[in-house]
């Protein structure tokens, strides 16, 4: 009798053990599919973005995100980013008006020092890359 109840409090213990397993695994890749449609829709909402070099900047920051479970398509990320650092230099040399604009993706280059510091931690290659294809003239 003292054996039997041994085994059924300890098949209890196991059950609930196996059950709290399960949900937690459950639950984790239910967070996880929640956080990848967030993603997406940050993604989308993107392009709502008037300014090249915020666009360039989101881009960056969501590839680093991308990364931890699809690196090639944070890679293509990257690369929109800074295709899109590009156009913004581009429109920066050609706007004389708004020399704060100007100074910051020209002469600073702070908002290209941002995104190559994103990408430098996760693809050196690209980063180096990415370092020649965005100096400014």
């Amino acid at each position: 009798m003292l054996i039997s109840r041994k085994i059924k409090i300890f098949s209890i213990i196991f059950l609930l053990s196996v059950v709290t397993f399960a949900q937690t695994g459950t639950d984790q890749t239910g967070k996880q599919s929640r956080f990848q449609i967030q993603l997406e829709q940050t993604l989308s909402d993107t392009t709502a973005l008037k300014l090249p070099e915020n666009r360039a900047l989101v881009y960056a920051k969501l590839g680093k995100l991308y990364w931890k479970f699809d690196q090639s398509r944070a890679r293509r990320l990257f690369q929109k980013s800074i295709d899109e650092l590009i156009k913004a230099q581009n429109e920066a040399e050609f706007d004389k008006r708004n020399s704060s604009r100007r100074n910051d993706l020209l002469i600073f280059g702070q908002t290209r020092r941002k995104i190559l510091d994103i990408i430098i931690y996760l693809d050196a290659d690209l980063a180096f890359e990415s370092f020649i294809k965005s100096r400014s003239a």
